[in-house]
């Protein structure tokens, strides 16, 4: 089963995933780290959660914030796409070998940091242009 074929969109499944990957993790730092505006994980969430596939726990360490967890549905729905995506990354890496993907894998991690990079420059550019469009 693929996000599509459980009627569910990509970003229900990133969020899903998202949240499989990283154990109980707070709305916010999934923002962050699936580089997606609140509002819009903010409405997934409420779909998710009624849905039942994630729930929303108080976090141990400090009551005052929630934490989102997945289900047991939500588990096999994050088990099972994770699945799919591994059989499917085998089928792209398949010709290469164990030196070509270590290559290969490198070559994205670089990527990865260089994309991350522009990102955070970008951000501090924006942030720069508001602070100057401020009164003078």
């Amino acid at each position: 089963m693929y996000p599509a074929e459980s009627g569910l969109s990509f970003v229900d499944a990133a969020v899903i995933g998202g949240i499989g990957r990283r154990g109980p993790i707070s709305a916010s730092e999934l923002a962050q780290q699936l580089t997606m505006h609140e509002g819009q994980l903010s409405r997934t969430i409420q779909g998710l959660e009624k849905a039942r596939l994630i729930s929303r726990v108080r976090d141990p360490a400090d009551s005052r914030r929630k934490l989102l967890m997945l289900t047991r549905d939500g588990r096999d729905f994050h088990l099972t796409v994770a699945a799919v995506q591994e059989r499917r990354a085998e089928d792209l890496l398949e010709g290469l070998g164990p030196a070509e993907r270590e290559a290969f894998f490198r070559a994205l991690d670089v990527i990865a940091a260089n994309a991350e990079t522009l990102l955070n420059e970008s951000a501090c550019e924006e942030e720069a242009g508001r602070s100057s469009d401020g009164p003078a």
